[in-house]
């Protein structure tokens, strides 16, 4: 779904520049370098993630260019601009929706609360099933 809205938009994006070919469609492993690229941006805090002086962090340079995770920052979507306007009537979370319930969902399927729960910061024992 990520992935489709997002080269919808990438066509919308490219009519508007002159290089055409910078604007190609991605594909979920690219979208998950991405993500993962986000992640690192986060742990590393530096301005220099890419660049040739030394400085840069080598791992952003081999993923991918600055240039082509420029243009998926710009074009990243999470829903169908078409039909935005129509759930928006049913909130604010009407461009990630979608997607969030999805991810609520995973994490219900995917993990099950033990004895060693952290809530809140504070430590409690946990009875439920």
């Amino acid at each position: 779904m990520i992935v489709t809205c997002t080269n919808q938009s990438m066509d919308t994006m490219k009519r508007k520049f002159a290089k055409e070919r910078d604007f190609r469609h991605t594909y979920a492993i690219e979208l998950k370098a991405f993500i993962g690229l986000l992640y690192l941006a986060g742990v590393y805090k530096s301005k220099k993630l890419w660049g040739q002086d030394g400085n840069a962090i080598k791992k952003f340079g081999l993923v991918m260019s600055i240039k082509r995770f420029k243009i998926l920052i710009r074009c990243l979507r999470f829903d169908d601009r078409t039909t935005r306007s129509e759930r928006k009537a049913l909130g604010h979370l009407a461009p990630i929706r979608e997607v969030f319930e999805k991810f609520v969902k995973n994490c219900q399927s995917f993990y099950s609360p033990s004895e060693n729960v952290t809530i809140n910061e504070m430590l409690s024992g946990f009875r439920g099933k």
